[in-house]
């Protein structure tokens, strides 16, 4: 992944506070910091979401990790419909803790494919939308699952599709 040139890049044997976060950013001097001990022991698709996830936190100017994740999802390879798999992989890689980030970045990745044209992603999201509007949090964590295993099934039919 290019970073780009105003974007430095550094690296750290392994960070003493939270040595399990493989990066970090520095908003002060727009750097983003990688933890080698963590960082080195993840696939290479995670490595690349980790690099788009922290140039989103420089590039919105925000630590909120959902911000991040949106922005890693919206500027992944916009004709390669592995990068949304890679992207789901990542997030739940990431996130396995935080089903509220999760749940966000699987939404995203709806709507990014939904804007590329798949007709069951439009399809999820307006069930989503609708189970949000009658305000059944039961109905909607129902809804939202749905969208997960149909996110994970058009990204699948994409690949199928282009090989």
């Amino acid at each position: 992944m290019n970073v780009p040139p105003d974007i430095r890049v550094v690296s750290a044997p392994e960070f003493r506070e939270f040595p399990e976060n493989p990066a970090r950013v520095y908003f002060d001097s727009n750097m983003i910091e990688i933890n080698r001990a963590a960082y080195d022991k993840l696939p290479e698709y995670v490595k690349d979401f980790i690099i788009r996830h922290e140039i989103g936190h420089l590039r919105t100017n925000s630590a909120n990790e959902h911000k991040a994740d949106e922005y890693a999802i919206e500027n992944s390879d916009a004709k390669d419909a592995e990068s949304l798999v890679k992207a789901l992989k990542s997030v739940n890689y990431l996130a396995a803790q935080n089903s509220k980030r999760r749940d966000s970045a699987h939404l995203k990745i709806l709507t990014v494919a939904a804007r590329r044209g798949s007709k069951l992603a439009k399809k999820a999201l307006g069930e989503i939308s609708n189970a949000k509007d009658k305000e059944k949090e039961d109905i909607w964590q129902t809804a939202l699952f749905c969208a997960v295993l149909l996110t994970i099934g058009i990204v699948t039919i994409y690949i199928v599709n282009k090989k």
